[in-house]
């Protein structure tokens, strides 16, 4: 029984998290090295740090926390109003 796998060497991406030379070649095509990229909500970099990810989490939060005091402003306003 063969089983085959399609790879979209387009959109493909390599990336080592110890500081090694990684090149990946199919059929002639060399597969695209990333810094990093995301992966199941968190932001996965080359250098094992997290800071990245916790600093946009952080981004993310504050944002929504900007939101969320415009929306209970608003509220207040109309219930004094």
């Amino acid at each position: 029984m063969k089983l085959w796998t399609l790879i979209n060497v387009e959109t493909t991406q390599v990336m080592t998290t110890d500081r090694t030379s990684c090149n990946i070649e199919i059929n002639n095509s060399l597969l695209k090295k990333v810094a990093a990229f995301p992966y199941l909500c968190s932001l996965i970099a080359d250098d094992s740090e997290c800071t990245k990810d916790i600093r946009e989490r952080l981004a993310k939060g504050l944002g929504l926390q900007d939101l969320a005091e415009s929306v209970t402003y608003d509220r207040l306003m109309k219930a004094l109003v």
